[in-house]
């Protein structure tokens, strides 16, 4: 059953996602781009709540605990740099919504399930809003706008200063 393989890969990447996005909202952290790290913490958040989709999608496949084998790659973060980082997960985003999930709903529907075929329908929209997060935050960086906030009050400022002009908080 070709459905099962593919949840199957797309619960690995949903993982691998998942983590690559706290790695990089650590990496925003050190270079002091804590708003940015936010939307990285959102990412992470959102492909976590896609695997365990998935994975409820795939016990119920799964007539056994039987194991499913599936070729994967390893998704690592490459780049210390957020730009290039950005622009990597940018074409992972893309191709997964603009095309492997919805391959992988056809092939779904084709085998009978049209109710796992409409997740993925909707896996892929949600990967494409990834795609425009991901855009949106591009421009916030080369713009430079926003880069900080303050932790204690939510206060977005232009610059890295040493203390909360608004709540005296020293954690910016």
């Amino acid at each position: 059953m070709k459905t099962l393989e593919n949840l199957s890969r797309i619960y690995i990447n949903k993982c691998q996602q998942c983590i690559k996005y706290r790695m990089l909202a650590d990496l925003c952290k050190t270079q002091e781009m804590g708003v940015i790290a936010k939307y990285f913490k959102n990412l992470s958040a959102q492909e976590f709540t896609h695997a365990k989709i998935i994975n409820s999608l795939i016990r119920e496949l799964r007539e056994d605990d039987r194991i499913v084998k599936v070729d994967v790659s390893l998704k690592e973060l490459k780049s210390k740099d957020v730009q290039l980082a950005i622009n990597e997960e940018l074409a992972q985003e893309k191709g997964n919504g603009v095309n492997r999930y919805k391959t992988y709903a056809r092939i779904a529907r084709d085998e009978g399930y049209k109710d796992i075929s409409n997740i993925l329908i909707l896996l892929s929209e949600a990967e494409n809003n990834h795609s425009t997060m991901l855009e949106a935050v591009k421009m916030k960086i080369a713009v430079g706008t926003e880069l900080f906030e303050c932790e204690g009050c939510g206060l977005k400022l232009n610059s890295k200063i040493k203390e909360c002009p608004l709540c005296s908080e020293k954690k910016l």
